[in-house]
């Protein structure tokens, strides 16, 4: 689950509001579109969530756990979170579950457990 609270990014010493007070859940296995305009928040919130950026104010919290806890950022991205950016590379001769499956190698899982992490 994903729960934010209150979250805020600000930019140029808070000349710029990309967040101002964004508050949500999401349940485990909950699929959810973050749809606007250009420049309204979308890229930055996903960066927040995904630990590429951290709030101005407020929280994220991801299976109970604050956001902030999951130190190193890179090892949370890995285990706990994936993306598919909008420039995405993947490759082509893979279908794109296998694409998505590709971070699990490094937790040397076996075939069943990276299909169904994936999933």
């Amino acid at each position: 689950m994903i729960v934010a609270k209150d979250i805020k990014k600000y930019y140029e010493n808070g000349l710029i509001k990309a967040l101002n007070g964004i508050s949500f859940e999401i349940q485990s296995g909950e699929i959810v579109a973050i749809m606007g305009p250009s420049g309204c928040g979308k890229s930055t919130l996903l960066n927040i969530i995904g630990a590429l950026d951290l709030p101005t104010e407020g929280e994220i919290t991801i299976n109970g756990k604050n956001l902030l806890q999951y130190r190193p950022f890179h090892t949370f991205r890995s285990s706990m979170i994936g993306f598919i950016f909008q420039f995405h590379h993947l490759i082509p001769s893979l279908t794109l579950l296998e694409n998505v499956e590709i971070p699990l190698y490094t937790q040397k899982l076996n075939k069943a457990e990276r299909r169904k992490r994936a999933s």
